[in-house]
C-alpha cells in the first residue's frame, strides 16, 4: 500500500514548479512558494482561471 502526502510543498512558480503542483496537487493542499511576488502572481492567477485552487494566503518569509 502506497501512502500520499496530505500536502504537497513545490518551491518555484515558473513553469516546471506549476507543472509539478498540477501533476502531484490533485486532492492535496498545495503550498507554492516563490521569491518572485509576480511570478507567484501569474502562477496564481493561471490556477484560478483553470479553477485548481480554493484559496490562497501571502506569506513573506524574508520579514517575518
Amino acid at each position: 500500500m502506497t501512502s500520499q502526502p496530505d500536502v504537497v510543498v513545490v518551491t518555484g512558480a515558473g513553469g516546471m514548479g506549476t507543472a509539478v503542483a498540477r501533476r502531484l496537487g490533485g486532492g492535496r493542499t498545495v503550498l507554492l512558494a516563490d521569491a518572485s511576488p509576480d511570478a507567484l502572481d501569474r502562477a496564481v492567477a493561471h490556477a484560478v482561471r483553470r479553477r485548481l485552487i480554493r484559496r490562497t494566503a501571502r506569506y513573506n518569509a524574508a520579514s517575518p
